[in-house]
């Protein structure tokens, strides 16, 4: 049974699928924003819409962390040009609207978007995205961007599996094991930057501010290899676990100070405008991942 077990999780195509869903729940933070808040941003609720006195957020405040429900794509004008971008539908407000038409008001008045063409009316929480060759499932909205995490599981061999789990306890627990030596260290750093050069990977969107510039994580590990082998196993150890984070399929960050970045980089988002991008493709999938279909969100 065992030996089952193992061939499973370790072939080459395990499917991996997230439930995509539409966010229901608290329509947005119960705590009151203060006015001097509400006058740097956008977004924030009045603390009584019927009331058109408590209707002025930049003099009363307002509620903030707006719950979103679902997303979608618009086309519409932009200092002459016609862009798409992705927007989200707040949930205190969905239920009001029920149609293409009605949605393109809300982008009209609400938005304040320029002659709104609804090219997709629905995307959902965790739909899986392939961006520039990547597939990613998309999480969230801050600001003018959006989180994406990575919607594929890192593959590496049963052996390296194996070291890892090593090292989290090295690290943890600060117990050295025999096996943990500098060579297996550089070896798996070694296989980590074969990945992002030649893998999937290399597509992925990982920019990282390095030294006050934007690289991508191939060219800092490819710069700091030599730093690298003159740490201690213990900082060695340490930092391959921070960048296997990074290739894991999630989207918490990593802390790289050692290589001149954040204590907490390499968080994928994408800018709302999708036109910035050269691919982007919903796939809707099966609850098991075995069929899809695509749309392109460039061309619908």
């Amino acid at each position: 049974m065992v030996t089952k077990i193992e061939n499973y999780i370790f072939k080459k195509r395990p499917q991996f699928t997230r439930y995509s869903f539409e966010q229901h729940g608290g329509f947005f933070d119960q705590n009151i924003v203060d006015k001097e808040s509400c006058k740097k941003g956008t977004g924030y609720i009045p603390i009584k819409s019927s009331n058109a006195i408590l209707y002025n957020t930049s003099k009363y405040g307002g509620y903030g962390s707006v719950t979103g429900t679902y997303f979608f794509l618009v086309e519409h004008t932009m200092k002459g040009k016609r862009i798409r971008t992705i927007e989200m539908m707040p949930l205190y407000l969905s239920k009001k609207i029920h149609s293409k038409e009605e949605l393109e008001k809300y982008c009209k008045e609400k938005l304040e978007l320029q002659k709104p063409s609804v090219r997709l009316a629905r995307i959902k929480y965790n739909s899986l995205l392939k961006i520039n060759g990547f597939p990613y499932h998309i999480t969230g909205k801050t600001n003018d961007s959006y989180w994406i995490m990575s919607a594929i599981q890192l593959l590496l061999s049963k052996n390296y599996y194996e070291y890892l789990r090593k090292l989290y306890i090295f690290c943890k627990e600060e117990r050295l094991e025999e096996e943990i030596v500098g060579e297996k260290n550089i070896k798996l750093y070694t296989c980590i930057l074969e990945k992002l050069e030649k893998s999937i990977y290399s597509h992925k969107l990982l920019n990282i501010n390095y030294n006050g510039k934007s690289k991508n994580l191939k060219d800092i590990l490819e710069s700091e290899k030599e730093n690298f082998l003159l740490l201690s196993e213990k900082k060695q150890a340490q930092i391959l676990i921070e960048i296997f984070t990074l290739l894991e399929s999630n989207n918490f960050g990593a802390n790289l100070e050692s290589f001149g970045c954040g204590k907490k980089c390499g968080i994928t988002k994408i800018n709302k405008n999708i036109d910035k991008l050269e691919e982007v493709l919903l796939i809707n999938q099966s609850p098991t991942g075995l069929f899809e279909n695509s749309i392109d969100l460039k061309k619908v």
